[in-house]
């Protein structure tokens, strides 16, 4: 769900980030099936900042989002990527394109491809206010987790820890 002229904001944002390479991105906030109140604009307010919570059992960099405390008047410097709200150029994705050999990874994508940005001149910012909101729970429907080699548990384990090597090799 995305607020009104969350297009026209996020333009103006990317304009004024102090960097030649720009990406706007955090995680949004959450809402739940059946949310028909209007969220805007209070929980407009104040945007969400990403932060390294832990390593989880198999060695990867975690990462979540907390709301800030006050509306910043310009985006704010991260050091994260976040790859389910990430708004810049084109031009991101032409010259670091997903990896085709992540896969059936999910916890490691970030990380890899905030590195690989990073390495290639691109800086991360959070936006000052939040502009969308997104279904987090995944109950309402299979992941490419469950359905990728649903038939076959084995190759699924080895697809991802493959992917996870590949990831720790390339950090």
């Amino acid at each position: 769900r995305f607020r009104p002229g969350w297009d026209e904001y996020l333009i103006q944002q990317l304009k004024s980030c102090p960097s030649k390479k720009p990406i706007l991105t955090t995680y949004p906030i959450g809402y739940e099936i059946g949310d028909v109140e209007d969220i805007y604009p209070e929980d407009c307010i104040r945007g969400t900042l990403l932060y390294a919570t832990k390593f989880d059992e198999n060695g990867i960099l975690r990462q979540s989002a907390r709301r800030m405390k006050d509306v910043p008047k310009a985006p704010v410097p991260t050091l994260l990527w976040a790859s389910g709200f990430s708004f810049s150029s084109a031009k991101m994705l032409k010259e670091c394109p997903y990896d085709p050999n992540l896969r059936s990874l999910f916890f490691g994508e970030e990380i890899s491809m905030a590195a690989r940005l990073w390495t290639s001149g691109w800086d991360f910012f959070a936006p000052t206010e939040t502009v969308l909101f997104h279904l987090w729970k995944r109950t309402h429907r299979p992941s490419f987790r469950e359905t990728r080699n649903k038939e076959n548990a084995q190759l699924k384990a080895e697809d991802e820890k493959n992917s996870r090597d590949f990831v720790f090799e390339l950090l």
